[in-house]
């Protein structure tokens, strides 16, 4: 039987240190130090992987405190920062959850 959760997240915390496996699908990880992205000049915090297979990041730009999302439940570039940013990972991450459809 197929299941059918709309790309929702399924809340599964994994260690960072452990590998994403091709079943992995819905897998929240939260990154105990931020990897460094050169392309987006940003800190990766954390990632997750909907049951979909959507991929998405909570990130920081570099030197600041603020989180955001990068990926397809971002919200638009074009938003006011209140909408873009974040004081924590958790309520970017709860922002991400509420744009998957």
């Amino acid at each position: 039987m197929t299941f059918d959760n709309h790309g929702k997240i399924i809340r599964i915390v994994r260690d960072a240190t452990q590998v994403l496996r091709n079943d992995d699908t819905g897998v929240l990880s939260i990154q105990r130090t931020p990897t460094f992205n050169i392309v987006g000049r940003d800190l990766c915090h954390a990632e997750y992987i909907t049951v979909d297979g959507e991929y998405g990041q909570v990130c920081t730009p570099l030197r600041e405190r603020r989180f955001y999302i990068r990926g397809p439940h971002a919200a638009p570039t074009d938003a006011d920062d209140s909408v873009r940013f974040h004081d924590t990972i958790e309520s970017a991450l709860s922002e991400a959850m509420g744009r998957i459809s």
